[in-house]
């Protein structure tokens, strides 16, 4: 029998290593940013900033709740101790984000935590989807059933629905 030879694994720097994990980042459909432990960006992908249409240098060093309303900025700052006390991730949060043209929007987030070299927390890993045109959607359904309910309701006639078997 011939010896099995065993294929050399390509070598990948550090650098090419960094430059790969950018790239995947900045290919993401979703936001996704780190946080430091007082709250201020430090990482930002570009999807993130095509979103809340900041430039990643005005978003750098920025505190989260600039950009979120204050309610969902009480929520976040709970769910940024909840996972930084108990180390599980937060798998699905929406809040509500202000644009820097002041228009809203929505999104849903996910948060883990970052540790450093000694395996303590050092900040925030945050995945966002935009759900804003979801929200919206809900939101006009919510307003048409309410509309036929109130005509339902105020109409002097009888009103009855059957199926297509009578």
């Amino acid at each position: 029998k011939k010896p099995i030879k065993h294929r050399k694994q390509p070598v990948i720097t550090k650098k090419k290593q960094q430059d790969r994990n950018l790239s995947i980042l900045d290919d993401l459909l979703d936001g996704y940013c780190e946080i430091d432990l007082t709250g201020r960006l430090i990482f930002v992908n570009d999807i993130l900033c095509e979103r809340i249409l900041y430039s990643r240098e005005e978003l750098i060093g920025m505190s989260f709740h600039q950009f979120h309303t204050p309610a969902s900025t009480t929520l976040a700052k709970q769910a940024l101790n909840t996972v930084l006390q108990s180390g599980k991730p937060l798998k699905s949060m929406e809040l509500e984000i202000i644009k820097k043209d002041g228009s809203m929007g929505f999104c849903e987030i996910s948060i883990s935590v970052m540790k450093d070299s000694r395996n303590k927390p050092s900040g925030f890993r945050c995945i966002s989807r935009d759900i804003t045109r979801r929200r919206t959607m809900e939101s006009e359904i919510r307003t048409s059933e309410e509309k036929y309910r109130t005509i339902i309701n105020t109409i002097q006639d009888g009103y009855f629905e059957f199926d297509l078997a009578g």
